[in-house]
């Protein structure tokens, strides 16, 4: 049984998805509960999640859904073909953030948007446990989540997001729409 962590269906993230999707690729897709959202609006809906359980229940909602991090299976994903890409709390996770924001360049079409959400390192409640009572603990979910390889604030992404060419066209806390062009 997955917890809720692997079941969102992130309705927070809604505002940042265009009207026109086309082709839909979700990178950290969990059990597929918000990008089986997309399906009906989509052409093609992918997937990709490292959680052996969570993406067998995300095969039944989207149409292709590869098993494993970006980086073991990337090769599978097709060059040039997705209008949308979506980094729902995933860029946090990656060893290496902005080789992943450079190498997802190829999987996208030219003028393809990448959305997605990330902890903001700066938000109160990290800040009060670290200043206020000094405590760093990681913990199972959240901003101080036991897996998160990488801290950002809104200033530290936009920078990362805007060196490695993207131009952001929103963003609200630590989500936000992005584009890219060739």
């Amino acid at each position: 049984m997955l917890d809720s962590y692997y079941t969102t269906t992130r309705p927070d993230m809604d505002r940042f998805i265009p009207a026109k999707l086309g082709n839909v690729l979700e990178v950290g897709c969990s059990a597929g509960g918000f990008s089986g959202q997309l399906v009906p609006r989509a052409n093609e809906v992918w997937g990709v999640e490292p959680n052996v359980d969570a993406a067998r229940i995300a095969a039944t909602r989207l149409g292709t859904v590869l098993t494993g991090i970006y980086d073991d299976v990337a090769d599978q994903l097709p060059d040039r073909h997705f209008d949308l890409v979506i980094c729902n709390d995933v860029i946090e996770h990656m060893p290496d953030h902005d080789r992943f924001l450079q190498e997802i360049k190829r999987k996208m079409k030219p003028g393809a948007l990448l959305v997605g959400s990330l902890p903001n390192m700066r938000h109160i409640t990290a800040l009060v446990k670290l200043l206020v009572l000094k405590d760093w603990a990681y913990r199972d979910e959240g901003i101080l989540d036991r897996t998160h390889l990488r801290f950002f604030t809104r200033k530290s992404i936009e920078k990362s997001l805007t060196d490695n060419g993207y131009a952001i066209q929103a963003m609200h806390g630590g989500s936000g729409v992005l584009k890219h062009g060739f």
